[in-house]
């Protein structure tokens, strides 16, 4: 039954009172607040993050499928599944969903149990929903509207390729209110998503492609408990699995240099990053860390570098030869032999790296 498809894949069993409790695997919780009734019709509820349904929704989030697949998956351990319908299900479970939650849905890959290398610091922190009214450039290539979010891409040198790899979102007209209740309006803008190793997505940044745009960038608002553009780094999923991790300051530029590149959102790299770098070498020792800030970043390089080389002794400085552009700016094949020519860091080298020599 659907009891038995949890037991397998979720943690912290508990049993009471006609419920079972598990770890949610929606938000992270590790206090087993995922509460299922121990009967039909199996309804579940987190009284964390307050998402709840049957069965079929479950299925459908967690697995990131149909219905029709969701019901034969729910076949194979016993659920009685024959009178059920697509039609019936989106009439009775659809509109509990938000729009942040259908955003998320849409974006998440499959979110197995946290792994054991996950810090004690991104497990007390919470995710960040997108803003409303924001659509993925996958999901629309053949959108009319999603084309001039996609030709400001390819002119900045971003490929298909990259869009899907990156789950790229956009938003003609949205609003965020940050945590001091000011209204911020987001307008004609690309929408960055960083995910964590789970596949869930955290935070989150924007672009406008309007060149006269009031705000060209905005960084998500967080609260204490939420991950913020001080605790997240771009990519670092992806780039982890590499052997090697090369750190610039934005997300174009992360994905100008490759699969590799990871952005901290800004010059200042955090106590909180630095930590996360630190937990991708003790993962994997061989991993070759290499900064490629922008070239008035003088001081934080060579802060970043000697932070970096207290635990590892494959760190790596870009010398950067074009005073006032950043690795987007000089462009994929440039930026990239200039990360393969980076030398290993030392504070002779930092001081050359700052003159571009």
């Amino acid at each position: 039954m659907f009891i038995e498809y949890l037991e397998e894949i979720l943690e912290n069993e508990k049993k009471a009172m006609g419920e079972y409790r598990f770890n949610c695997p929606f938000c992270g919780e590790e206090k087993a607040k995922f509460y299922v009734q121990s009967d039909e019709p199996f309804l579940w509820h987190c009284k964390h993050c307050d998402q709840s349904g049957n069965p079929i929704k479950f299925i459908m989030k967690y697995n990131s499928v149909g219905f029709d697949e969701a019901k034969e998956i729910l076949k194979d351990f016993g659920y009685d599944v024959d009178n059920i319908s697509s039609s019936n299900f989106d009439n009775s479970f659809s509109s509990e969903l938000t729009d942040s939650e259908k955003m998320i849905l849409a974006i998440k890959h499959r979110h197995d149990s946290k792994s054991d290398a996950e810090s004690d610091s991104a497990i007390e922190l919470n995710p960040i929903n997108p803003p409303y009214n924001v659509k993925l450039l996958p999901h629309n290539m053949n959108n009319p509207e999603a084309l001039p979010y996609l030709d400001y891409l390819h002119k900045r040198g971003i490929t298909d390729d990259e869009i899907y790899r990156y789950n790229i979102g956009y938003t003609p007209l949205s609003s965020v209110t940050t945590k001091e209740g000011k209204n911020v309006m987001i307008h004609t803008s690309i929408v960055f998503f960083t995910f964590d190793d789970s596949g869930r997505m955290i935070y989150w940044n924007t672009r406008s492609i309007d060149k006269n745009a009031f705000i060209k960038s905005f960084n998500a608002p967080a609260g204490k408990d939420e991950y913020s553009k001080d605790t997240s780094i771009f990519n670092l999923n992806n780039a982890k699995k590499t052997g090697s991790i090369i750190i610039t300051e934005g997300v174009f530029n992360a994905i100008t240099v490759g699969i590799s590149g990871v952005a901290t959102f800004g010059k200042q790299v955090t106590e909180h990053q630095i930590n996360l770098l630190k937990d991708v070498y003790e993962e994997n020792n061989d991993t070759k860390f290499v900064v490629f800030l922008d070239n008035d970043a003088y001081e934080q390089k060579e802060r970043l570098g000697k932070e970096l080389s207290n635990f590892s002794d494959n760190v790596y400085i870009v010398s950067n030869p074009y005073k006032e552009k950043d690795a987007n700016d000089i462009g994929r094949k440039e930026a990239q032999r200039l990360v393969s020519e980076a030398r290993k860091y030392s504070y002779k080298n930092s001081l050359l790296a700052m003159f571009g020599v």
